[in-house]
């Protein structure tokens, strides 16, 4: 009969510290979440607001839209360096980048749909290809999705030496769920 209970009760705190993990993971899920929607919107709110000034083609302008990605990324990579050490801020920290990219790229893609819906000249060119039918546009958008998935892996990399030594020992709480 003690046997039962002890196995129950380890049960029920393997339960519960099963489900405090699974609501950090689901906290660190919406941060990835707010900080592609901050992403995505800046990014295609600048890049419509450059379409709808003349679409400036291969203007150096259209690359700031990287400078926005990179600002929200190193943000992003500022908070996990608190919360994690050496490697595990690395692959934290590609994970989250990759996901906010893709969200981001998304988020624009979207934007460019509905930007095409209004009038296909206001939606986004990519490599003086302008879309004219849907199927230009499903490439253009593509093109996007991919372009932001691998610049967000890139800026990762460049962001990363600046922040791999930041580590004070003081940020790390006791309670981190790795």
């Amino acid at each position: 009969m003690d046997d039962r209970f002890l196995d129950l009760t380890t049960l029920r705190i393997i339960t519960y510290f099963h489900i405090i993990k699974a609501s950090k993971i689901q906290m660190k899920t919406a941060n990835i979440i707010k900080y592609s929607l901050i992403a995505g919107i800046s990014i295609a709110i600048y890049l419509g607001l450059l379409s709808a000034l003349g679409n400036l083609g291969a203007s150096p302008l259209k690359f700031l839209k990287y400078v926005i990605l990179g600002a929200v990324l190193f943000t992003v990579m500022s908070i996990l360096r608190k919360s994690h050490r050496d490697t595990a801020f690395l692959t934290a920290s590609l994970s989250a980048n990759v996901k906010i990219a893709a969200i981001a790229g998304v988020i624009v893609v979207i934007a460019n749909a509905i930007l095409y819906s209004i009038n296909p000249e206001l939606s986004l060119e990519k490599y003086s290809m302008i879309p004219e039918e849907a199927s230009d546009i499903v490439v253009v958008s593509g093109i996007l999705i991919m372009e932001s998935v691998v610049i967000g892996l890139l800026l990762t990399f460049v962001i990363y030496p600046a922040l791999k030594n930041k580590y004070s020992g003081k940020e790390i709480s006791e309670t981190q769920v790795d």
